[in-house]
Parts: C-alpha cells; structure tokens; sequence
C-alpha cells in the first residue's frame, strides 16, 4: 500500500490502532498512546494533519517559490472520500481547495493569494499542468 492509502487506515478505519478508534472512544485530543494509556493530550502523533493538506487538499509548497508564492496542487480525489475542504494561509493570503466528486467528475473550488501561483494536476489522471493565477477558479474535471 502507497502512503497515501496507510495514512487514509490511520485516520478513517474505526478499528484499533487509529485516530477515528481514538474519537469513538471519546479523545478530543491526541494521545500519547494508541491505547489510551498515558497523557490525553500529547503531539507525539499531530503530524497526522499534513496528509489533510499534502495529499486529500493536495496544497504543497514549491521550493522554487519559497512561502508558497508557488504551490503545488495535487489533490487525490481517488482515496475513498467524496469531499475535501483545506485551506492554508500564507503571507500573500490564503490558498483555498475545495473539491467534491459527483458522479464521473470532480469539481473543483480553489483560491490562489495574490503574488502567487500553483501548478494544479491530479495524480493517477491525465490533468496535469494547469497554472492557476491569483483568485477564484471553479472547475470541473471528468473521471
């Protein structure tokens, strides 16, 4: 299994060792054991969160472009799930992805800050290369 799908059972699958095990057990923070042993709120395990942004939202920095004037945009809209709202603010502004699967596309809502710009595709997809410029783009891609 890629990184991708390991870091999905991690967060999603309801069975024991797993963030979503951790909510059904009542865990408004993270713990410093799967279990449930030990400090009920520990950071050992709060790293989890970058698979929201770098892989579901797919917003990534581009080191070409250093404090995300320039962004890589590679959502994976294939991992199980039917929506994904992420956002992340930088100092040009806010960098906004919003995307939802209907039926045989994918629509997508995404907002780039002034000054910036990203390189949008989707992986596993023929759509690759697209520049987004500052502001709001909606779209949709076919499956």
């Amino acid at each position: 299994a890629g990184l991708m799908d390991v870091s999905l059972k991690m967060i999603l699958n309801e069975t024991y060792p797993s963030f979503r095990n951790w909510i059904d057990r009542g865990a408004t923070t993270l713990w410093e054991c799967w279990n449930g042993e030990g400090s009920r709120n520990h950071h050992m395990f709060s790293d989890f969160i970058a698979v929201l942004f770098k892989y579901l939202g797919g917003i990534k920095p581009d080191e070409s472009g250093p404090g995300f004037r320039k962004i890589i945009m590679k959502p994976q809209v294939k991992c199980g799930l039917d929506w994904v709202k992420a956002s992340h603010k930088t100092t040009y502004g806010e960098i906004k992805m919003v995307w939802e699967r209907r039926e045989k596309e994918t629509h997508f809502v995404i907002g780039i800050p002034e000054k910036c710009e990203a390189d949008f595709s989707i992986p596993g997809t023929m759509e690759s290369g697209r520049v987004l410029t500052p502001g709001h783009h909606e779209f949709s891609v076919k499956d």
